[in-house]
């Protein structure tokens, strides 16, 4: 799994789990141990193509 596939999914789990009860996604990072400028990098960098799927 290359990171984009990681990430992609590691977004999925948290709109679906953690969004809906408010936790935010850097405290979600935080509980996953992700790093969260890692992540954010990756979202802002593929977000329109996140949109567009």
């Amino acid at each position: 799994m290359n990171m984009s596939e990681f990430y992609s999914e590691f977004l999925f789990r948290y709109q679906t789990d953690a969004a809906p009860r408010h936790i935010s996604i850097n405290a979600y990072c935080i509980s996953e141990g992700i790093e969260y400028r890692n992540f954010i990098k990756w979202y802002r960098e593929n977000k329109k193509r996140l949109r567009e799927s």
